[in-house]
């Protein structure tokens, strides 16, 4: 059965069609996503009907999206030892200033 990546969830970023090089462009990330790509999506919605069955898919959340962008991710991860979220939660600690 065929799912439909709606192009608001394909990533966490702006997204432009390339129609010239047939590419998805994230304007921030700069992740590129083209056909034939190997994804990894979740189902989010599902609809069965009288022939015309329906599958919603994201590939919006933390493991998901194009492989190399979850291979990326992974070597991020080994190299700073923590995921990106967790990276960001501490910097205002950091930044507390103590009250005298």
């Amino acid at each position: 059965m065929d799912g439909l990546v709606h192009i608001s969830q394909l990533m966490d970023d702006f997204v432009s069609f390339d129609a010239k090089n047939s590419v998805f462009l994230g304007k921030e990330s700069k992740r590129i996503l083209k056909e034939g790509d190997m994804v990894r999506a979740r189902v989010i919605s599902a609809s069965f009907g009288s022939g015309d069955n329906k599958v919603g898919l994201t590939m919006r959340q933390s493991g998901l999206g194009g492989m190399t962008w979850i291979e990326d991710e992974k070597r991020k991860r080994k190299v700073g030892g923590k995921p990106e979220k967790a990276e960001k939660a501490e910097k205002p600690k950091a930044e507390k200033k103590e009250k005298k």
